[in-house]
């Protein structure tokens, strides 16, 4: 009977330290992507402040309610009727909206004429990339 409550106890607590370690993991891989996340934008923001463009493709009414710092207004309507921005083609673009559907369709175009550009996806995804926004 000892033997049977010695070896409950043993798989009991070797259980635990299994959960315990794969908590610890999964916290340090967390806490990991959060500052690979960080690194990403940190990586964007040095090369806004070194001439590249944070472009925001959504309507003007979207833009004044909040955007990422830095961004200028780019319109995905404007860009389709072929407003195209007036830098160097060879300026740096980020694209971002708000849900990734008409950064995507801004990137194709861009990429069409000639930019080198990125789509960042939605705002949110910028935000969780370390971004701040203006509100």
């Amino acid at each position: 009977m000892k033997r049977i409550i010695i070896l409950i106890t043993i798989v009991v607590l070797g259980g635990s330290g299994i959960a315990y370690l794969a908590s610890q993991n999964s916290s340090t891989s967390n806490e990991q992507n959060s500052s690979q996340k960080a690194s990403a934008y940190d990586t964007i923001q040095k090369e806004l402040d070194a001439g590249a463009l944070l472009i925001d493709v959504r309507t003007q009414e979207e833009f004044d309610t909040g955007h990422i710092k830095k961004a200028m207004l780019f319109p995905l309507q404007d860009i389709e009727q072929g407003k195209l921005p007036t830098e160097d083609k060879t300026t740096k673009l980020y694209v971002y909206c708000r849900s990734g559907n008409r950064s995507a369709q801004a990137t194709r175009i861009f990429e069409k004429a000639g930019y080198v550009v990125t789509d960042l996806g939605g705002m949110t995804d910028v935000l969780s990339m370390g971004a701040t926004s203006t509100n």
